[in-house]
């Protein structure tokens, strides 16, 4: 397997609010590639959509290294998606079924989260956390919410974590589902640091090393920053809860990602949460918002056909050669 051209399709999506405390409003940049393959009639597609502030090379490196033949990891990634849709394209394969995939809904500041979820993810901050107290009532507010509160990284020690968790009422700590990436990575690692948040599930998100995966409850898994042989292979290998999400990424990589939920939902089971897949209200109404549909709490494809789903979109992109 060769490949032997591959082109894009640069995007921008404006936030409406800062995605998380590390990035701004600021428009974010992303590509989609169509990939060409010497032993395949059709080519593939797929999503780059790097966060530079998590640690991934710009776009421009990216799009670089993939022009050099010495792709980045998710440049690496998304030629995997490319050849995976390739080749159900190749074979009339359908990659998404007309299904309805439960969501949570993703909130960023206090803002009203409607009443047909049963999950949330907020974001959270060194404000929020100073600010403990509103803060704390605002969730509780928000009746019959189970929350995942994503933390990114900021605790830098243990004693900064307790002093977080001796705020959080009872009350509250009952309706945690989970605390995603409380700690800088280093400290993911130390079985004495997860212990601080007793009796509450701590997940891992992007790519964790093995001793932080070991000791987590749950892994938020982004299907497009892994190739997918490896993506279905870990997640079919974790013998605890998973839970899919987008990167907040073009409506492109949204379709790839619930097409892995269904595929593996039905050898997952109950091991696969709501998912975190209803990215693209964080934006502003993008000319492709439509190919995914939102109905309620839910996540669904817009049409069914071989591959992605969206082939004629795709082809009335105005592509350029990388």
């Amino acid at each position: 397997m060769e490949i032997t051209a591959i082109e894009i399709y640069r995007y921008q999506l404006q936030p409406l609010i800062a995605p998380n405390r590390l990035s701004t409003t600021a428009p974010r940049t992303g590509a989609l590639l169509k990939v060409h393959f010497d032993d395949l009639a059709l080519p593939g597609h797929a999503d780059l959509f790097p966060w530079p502030e998590l640690g991934d090379e710009t776009l421009e490196q990216q799009l670089e290294a993939l022009k050099s033949g010495v792709a980045f990891r998710l440049g690496a990634a998304a030629l995997g998606w490319a050849r995976y849709e390739a080749q159900a394209r190749e074979k009339k394969v359908h990659l998404l079924k007309a299904e309805a995939v439960a969501c949570h809904c993703t909130v960023t500041t206090e803002q009203n989260v409607a009443q047909d979820f049963t999950y949330a993810k907020f974001k959270m901050d060194a404000h929020k956390i100073m600010h403990w107290p509103s803060t704390e009532a605002w969730l509780l507010s928000q009746a019959n919410i189970q929350w995942r509160l994503d933390f990114n990284g900021l605790f830098e020690t243990v004693t900064a974590a307790q002093n977080f968790w001796q705020q959080v009422s009872p009350t509250l700590r009952a309706r945690i589902d989970f605390l995603e990436d409380p700690y800088i990575p280093e400290l993911m690692e130390k079985k004495n640091a997860c212990h601080v948040f007793s009796n509450t599930r701590i997940a891992v998100d992007r790519c964790p090393t093995p001793k932080a995966l070991e000791l987590a409850q749950v892994w938020v898994m982004k299907p497009v920053t892994f190739a997918p042989s490896y993506f279905f292979q870990e997640a079919r290998h974790f013998d605890r809860d998973i839970v899919i999400t987008s990167t907040m990424d073009h409506p492109l990589g949204q379709l790839m990602a619930l097409s892995a939920w269904q595929t593996l939902k039905p050898e997952l089971q109950e091991r696969l949460l709501p998912a975190g897949l209803l990215t693209h209200n964080l934006y502003h109404a993008h000319p492709h918002s439509h190919w995914v549909k939102q109905v309620s709490h839910q996540i669904m494809p817009t049409t069914i056909e071989s591959g992605w789903g969206v082939t004629d979109a795709l082809a009335k992109l105005s592509w350029q050669q990388l």
